[in-house]
């Protein structure tokens, strides 16, 4: 059982660090849970909203799913930290208190966000109907200009939504916040 529930702490946490390392899957989520929300309770399907021409409330609901992903994505490090969690809570404890070992951690979120943004270009670039188009493309320079355009699409996704590395700079942040502000708190006490 124990070894169950390692398995599944480890699964967990990848799957929370692909999830915010992905701006497709971040926009895939927000975008679902805004057709939940509209259809619980507006009883509205999502094409009728879109294609009632109020592009005011549409960016509105828009922006408003965006800034609550957000804020779930900027809290989940710090709530998973609460968790009676122990391999997470280690871990995430060890990146608070070891210089090294939260760089490396730092440093290997980014590449890792890199990584996913490279996969997403990579496949939306190879995206065709046969191996001829993608020979036909691959010699008539279409491919790159292709990549190009996926990439800065990608790339505006990113900065957009962020990725992981945002998650672990955030709890690192507001960790070191707090523990400063109730270091202080119990000296004034003292």
């Amino acid at each position: 059982m124990n070894l169950f529930l390692k398995r599944a702490e480890k699964i967990f946490f990848i799957v929370i660090n692909l999830v915010f390392s992905s701006a497709f899957i971040q926009m895939e989520s927000i975008s679902n849970f805004c057709q939940f929300i509209l259809w619980t309770f507006f009883q509205v399907t999502y094409e009728d909203f879109a294609n009632s021409g109020n592009d005011i409330e549409l960016l509105f609901w828009g922006f408003l799913f965006w800034l609550l992903f957000m804020i779930v994505k900027l809290c989940m490090f710090p709530m998973l930290y609460g968790l009676p969690l122990k391999r997470i809570h280690a871990f995430l404890d060890k990146f608070l208190e070891d210089k090294r070992y939260t760089l490396k951690v730092l440093l290997s979120a980014l590449i890792f966000d890199q990584i996913v943004c490279q996969v997403h270009v990579i496949l939306a670039s190879l995206n065709f109907d046969n191996f001829d188009e993608f020979v036909n493309q691959l010699f008539h320079g279409g491919l790159l200009s292709e990549y190009e355009f996926n990439f800065s699409y990608v790339f505006a996704l990113t900065c957009l939504f962020g990725g992981v590395f945002i998650c672990y700079l955030s709890f690192f942040i507001f960790e070191k916040i707090k523990r400063k502000l109730f270091k202080k708190r119990n000296l004034c006490k003292g």
